[in-house]
């Protein structure tokens, strides 16, 4: 892995790049620095400056547009930041080289581009290997059923996120078995969160005077589970 001395493209680094590779790449008298910043450990701590306000390392996790594989991302911006701060702490005698612009990877080339918030290594170890397991699926399957399954990962990582925060709804909305027009009923489910804590609402709706289903659709709107419709 080759370096310069200054970076030329704005974007992301794939994060084993940078945990595994980046160090080889610096000065004798600056590698176990580096090697003991980036510890897993050490990124996730409190103390590190990459946490901000002691919540957790924030990375980022995308998909790359040629292959479709899910990647663990830093950002050009955290590299540039981790070699100043070594530098001005006085952890190292010079500024560490970044890795040369052909290892950056341009937004561009990415999508589902998600934050990441780590509180431990072994959140960031648990991820990996989902990473890679989710990797393998999608391996030979069509581009439909990927663009899919892609889009219900990074929504289902969003919803899991130490965060908890955002609205969350699903919608049904049903309409006559004659005519896809004629809307006959409505529910939804919704999460939020208030202080931490999780708040449910749900409601469901029929639309006065529309005619009812029953001979190619279920007729289940007087069959609501969760209140009064």
């Amino acid at each position: 892995m080759a370096v310069e001395k200054e970076p030329a493209v704005i974007g992301y680094y794939r994060y084993t790049d940078i945990m595994f590779e980046w160090h080889k790449m610096c000065p004798e008298d600056s590698v176990e620095q580096l090697k003991a910043f980036m510890y897993p450990g050490c990124i996730t701590s409190p103390e590190n400056p990459l946490v901000a306000g002691g919540e957790g390392l924030q990375i980022w996790q995308a998909n790359m547009k040629a292959n479709n594989e899910i990647r663990l991302l830093f950002s050009s911006a955290q590299i540039e930041y981790i070699r100043y701060w070594l530098y001005e702490m006085g952890i190292t005698p010079q500024k560490i080289p970044i890795p040369r612009s052909q290892y950056v990877i341009p937004e561009d080339q990415l999508m589902n581009i998600t934050p990441r918030l780590f509180k431990s290594d072994s959140e960031i170890k648990k991820a990996q290997k989902d990473i890679v397991k989710m990797n393998k699926r999608l391996k030979g399957v069509d581009s439909g059923m990927q663009s899919l399954r892609e889009r219900f990962e990074t929504i289902r990582k969003l919803f899991q996120s130490p965060e908890k925060n955002g609205t969350w709804c699903a919608i049904d909305l049903e309409d006559w078995e004659y005519d896809h027009k004629v809307i006959t009923e409505f529910g939804y489910s919704l999460i939020q969160w208030e202080g931490g804590e999780e708040k449910r609402e749900r409601g469901h709706w029929t639309v006065a005077g529309t005619p009812r289903n029953g001979v190619y659709v279920p007729d289940a709107r007087d069959y609501y589970h969760f209140g009064e419709t």
